[in-house]
Parts: structure tokens; sequence; C-alpha cells
């Protein structure tokens, strides 16, 4: 029985292919994941259907800053020319106090404590990354595109700009935030933001001194009141080898 062209073509394809998801049904740390937690945070399992992992940075004592972070025990996805790469992930979170969570979500060279600063300062000064975030004392997300100390930040508003769409972060339903990394040339690419679907921001990103990323989940406590939780329910990543 021979194989027909199509057929093989599909298999070099498939080869070349990088697939990568998690649906959380079986998680432990460190292995794939990696958590990072203070404050005797922990990472468990949701028992909803379809599986999931519900991050707290807190245990019973809360404190301002307390922070729970899951990301990739390896970073070996690195921005290259002719290798796009997407991410996607599906999480959920209520605010505990108005507006006072920080979170992050997307392809960080870090998941180490602070990947979000203290006191709504965002994600690092200095990584190599593409990410949603959200900052205590605001309700909407922000994407981010960093290499090194040079980083393009926006804020999801209302705009006339076809660029930027206003999107309210966290909420009783789920979001499905997915992250476009489409490089054109050996220096620059293009960078897609999607929230549910629809196109929120875009950058032109110049990549040529990026490092090796990974996905990174997690959150921080904005006060120190209320014990904060984020439930992920699905991560996943596709790029070529």
């Amino acid at each position: 029985m021979t194989v027909k062209l199509l057929d093989q073509i599909d298999l070099v394809d498939q080869d070349r292919t990088l697939v990568w998801e998690d649906n959380f049904l079986w998680y432990i740390s460190p292995h794939q994941w990696t958590a990072t937690l203070t404050d005797s945070g922990t990472v468990l399992p949701l028992t909803t259907h379809g599986g999931g992992v519900a991050l707290t940075p807190s245990d019973g004592t809360v404190a301002d800053n307390d922070e729970a972070y899951l990301g990739w025990t390896n970073k070996n996805i690195l921005p290259t020319n002719l290798k796009p790469i997407v991410f996607q992930t599906v999480l959920q979170f209520a605010e505990g106090n108005v507006d006072d969570v920080n979170v992050v979500a997307g392809l960080m060279s870090t998941s180490a404590a602070n990947a979000l600063l203290d006191d709504g300062g965002g994600p690092p000064a200095s990584y190599t990354g593409l990410v949603f975030f959200k900052v205590d004392g605001d309700t909407v997300w922000q994407v981010e595109s960093s290499v090194g100390g040079t980083q393009t930040t926006t804020r999801l508003i209302a705009t006339t700009s076809l660029d930027q769409h206003l999107k309210t972060a966290g909420g009783t339903a789920k979001q499905t935030l997915r992250i476009e990394f489409i490089p054109y040339t050996s220096t620059l690419a293009d960078v897609l933001f999607f929230i549910d679907g629809i196109l929120v921001a875009k950058h032109q990103w110049t990549y040529t001194s990026a490092i090796a990323v990974a996905p990174v989940v997690g959150l921080k406590n904005g006060a120190a009141t209320t014990v904060e939780t984020l439930n992920v329910y699905t991560a996943k990543l596709k790029t070529l080898r």
C-alpha cells in the first residue's frame, strides 16, 4: 500500500509543527509546569468539567503583594523568523475587592517572583515577552510586547483606532486570550492580541534580541483584605520547529 503525495506532505508538516495543549487534567509541580508561590499560596486542581487549576497567592493570612505563578519549567520557545507562534489560554477571575487584583498571561522569559511588580507595577521593566496583564486600581486589560527594556504597552480602552478595543478584565465569565507572533522579516513581527476571538490590539515588534520564552499565568494581590483566585482552564501553544 502506497502513501499519497498529499499524505506525505502532511506527515512532513506535522513533524515540523510543535502543538502543545494542557487542560490540567493532571498537574504536578515541578514537571512541565513550575509553580512560584509566596505566603503558602496554592495551585489546586479544579473539579469542574474539563479540568483546570485555581491559583491562589495567599493562605489564610492575606498580605498585599502575595503572588502565585505557573510557568513552564524550561523556557524553550524562541521568537524566530519564519516560525510563527500562537499562544492561547482560557481563564476567569472575579475581583475579590473591586479592582485590586493583578493578573498576567502570555509568553515570558521569567515566571519567577515579581513577574508582576508590586503595587500595580505591571510586568518587569526588562524581560522578553508578549503578554496580557491587568493591574491593581484598573479594570481593563493591557497588552505588552517587550525585549529587554524596550517595551510597547497598550491599555485597552475605547478608541477609534482599528488596533485597540476596550476589554474589561475579569468577571464571572471565562475569557479566551490569544497572542499571535507573525514574523515578516528577520527583525520585525506583527503581534496580534485577541480576546474572545476579537482582535483588540496590534503591535509591530522588533524581536532581534529576544531570548527564549514560555507560557506563564499568574496573579498578585493588590490589597491585604481579600484572598484573590485565578482559574485557568486551558493553555495551548503552536509553532514551527
